[in-house]
């Protein structure tokens, strides 16, 4: 850790201030600065991340508590590998399309002259800056890579009941009333693949600024290659997320922790985590990992609240909310069935308090929609509102 704050530092003094990376990089460092080793011993109240074996974060996840912390597994991810090759080289020959487009964050991309902290190369590009793995004094970080590989990436801990409820969601989506198998136009099946299951590749030295999952989503991540630190604010009170999401800055009272993840090891956070990733600079350490979403039916409750924060200080999130209204009408439909609401008892939801939830959630979504809430650039997480999708 010492040594990326030492980096970040050099690289904030050399970097000219007017770039995309300049303003990332001085963000990260500034909570790096407060941040500490994520607690995981102790009294439960006193952890900060649990570290879990495989049938231990299944037990965990499928219990009728939400999570509240983020999860630490490993051994998580059925598919394979092949040995003897980089999962990157794998990755490469599993690819195709080598001519389409993808877009890369760019740290060198000034904030005058380019509105977008990114810009669309070829995908062949990536492979070859990736597979040459020299280290770069401006490394990319792929944006918007749909996953290609077998649906076997999803971490064993995340195929119980409880954790699919944002499959149920996507499926009341582009179904409707049918109980048809789901269809859609070719751009909305895209979307939602890219938010259940995502790829992650960055060149070493390429951080992200604290930021929230946009639609109050819980994520899961795996490393496949290089190292990738991540970090959070552990625990914060109702107030102190507020404070957050107002200022989307560092503040006195915020408690930073931070784990750094190795291959075949999976992090897992709770819907409104606030976190940031960072990465070792230099050759030979570029990364690559697995991601998507999902949500908890446990933690329904949860997910609203953070959805109506989100809703009021949109630019928390690393993407626009403009599906907001659409989950929130999916989750409705499901709960008009007596054998859901049975389930979602069972996990020990309130019925009563998830009714009133949703109903002030569809009331704040219909003013953001109608363009009573603004939304401003968010340069916490330099990704504009029009802009794809953000990767770590």
């Amino acid at each position: 850790m010492a040594e990326v704050r030492d980096i970040l530092r050099l690289e904030i003094n050399t970097r000219a201030r007017e770039t995309w990376g300049y303003q990332t990089n001085s963000r990260v460092l500034q909570v790096l600065e407060r941040a500490c080793p994520a607690r995981s011993t102790g009294e439960p109240h006193e952890k900060e991340v649990l570290l879990l074996e495989c049938d231990e974060a299944k037990h965990h996840i499928e219990s009728s508590v939400p999570l509240t912390v983020p999860v630490v597994t490993r051994n998580q991810q059925m598919f394979k590998w092949e040995d003897g090759s980089r999962p990157i080289q794998q990755l490469c020959k599993r690819t195709g399309m080598w001519k389409r487009k993808v877009c890369v964050q760019v740290p060198s991309q000034s904030l005058k002259r380019a509105s977008e902290s990114f810009k669309k190369v070829d995908i062949s590009q990536v492979f070859d800056r990736l597979l040459e793995n020299s280290g770069s004094n401006d490394p990319w970080n792929v944006l918007d890579f749909g996953s290609e590989l077998p649906s076997l990436i999803i971490p064993v801990c995340l195929t119980g009941a409880n954790a699919q409820l944002l499959l149920l969601i996507k499926n009341a989506i582009m179904s409707g009333k049918e109980v048809t198998r789901p269809t859609a136009e070719g751009k909305e099946w895209s979307e939602w693949t890219q938010v259940l299951e995502w790829v992650l590749l960055s060149e070493a030295g390429n951080n992200t600024g604290a930021h929230m999952d946009s639609h109050g989503l819980s994520t899961w991540i795996t490393v496949q290659e290089g190292e990738i630190g991540f970090g959070w604010l552990s625990q914060p009170t109702k107030g102190q997320l507020h404070t957050w999401a107002q200022r989307l800055d560092d503040f006195p009272d915020a408690k930073w922790r931070y784990v750094v993840l190795r291959p075949g090891q999976t992090i897992i956070f709770p819907s409104g985590t606030v976190h940031f990733v960072f990465r070792r600079p230099g050759p030979g350490r570029a990364t690559f990992a697995l991601g998507g979403h999902f949500l908890q039916w446990s933690g329904i409750l949860r997910w609203i609240e953070i959805l109506q924060l989100q809703l009021r200080y949109p630019d928390t999130t690393n993407e626009s909310l403009e599906k907001a209204s659409r989950y929130i009408g999916a989750v409705k439909r499901l709960l008009a069935e007596e054998h859901m609401r049975s389930q979602v008892k069972d996990w020990g939801v309130d019925l009563e308090a998830l009714s009133a939830r949703l109903k002030a959630s569809s009331l704040a979504s219909d003013r953001s929609c109608s363009g009573e809430l603004t939304r401003r650039r968010n340069l916490s997480s330099d990704c504009p509102a029009n802009s794809p999708r953000m990767r770590y």
